[in-house]
């Protein structure tokens, strides 16, 4: 099997990453929001309201772990640019 990623400048990369992070937290953001508006609508009561309430909670500690990621990935990015930036 091929590698997906052989062959890429370490800017394409880093080009894919930032789109996949994108699209992943879009998808969590949503996941989230819509998690949060079924709780306000159902009442505590409701038969689904804890299976609900534990999406909404995976959600958000996903959308976590993804925002830390790209807080992390973007600044070693940055400090990566300044380095080479210096070595000019």
């Amino acid at each position: 099997m091929r590698d997906p990623i052989a062959g890429f400048t370490l800017e394409e990369y880093a080009g894919i990453v930032s789109g996949v992070m994108f699209e992943a937290r879009n998808a969590l953001c949503a996941s989230v929001g819509f998690g949060e508006l079924a709780l306000e609508k159902l009442e505590p009561s409701h038969p689904a309201f804890e299976f609900v309430k534990k999406s909404h909670e995976a959600a958000v500690r996903a959308n976590d772990v993804v925002q830390g990621f790209s807080r992390e990935f973007y600044r070693r990015q940055a400090t990566e640019q300044n380095k080479n930036i210096g070595e000019s």
